[in-house]
């Protein structure tokens, strides 16, 4: 991942094509307000990857934004 000089990431790496089935597919979290709603998705496949798939009412549209998981950090709270 290249990053600016203030340390915020600019591209992320992008991986091969990989192709999965619906069986591969789970649902995190879900929201429905109206005529839109929110998902957050995820698969078996071991690539770290999980989707956020968000569908607009008004325009028709569904947006799909895909993440990776880099890393997972423990900010423990202060007492």
């Amino acid at each position: 991942m290249s990053t600016s000089t203030d340390g915020i990431a600019t591209q992320p790496e992008i991986d091969t094509h990989v192709t999965f089935t619906p069986e591969n597919v789970y649902v995190v979290w879900f929201s429905k307000t109206l005529q839109n709603w929110k998902a957050l998705v995820s698969t078996t496949l071991p690539d770290g990857m999980y989707y956020e798939v968000t569908y607009n009412g008004d325009m028709k549209e569904t947006y799909i934004d895909a993440y990776k998981k880099f890393e997972n950090v423990c900010v423990p709270d202060k007492l």
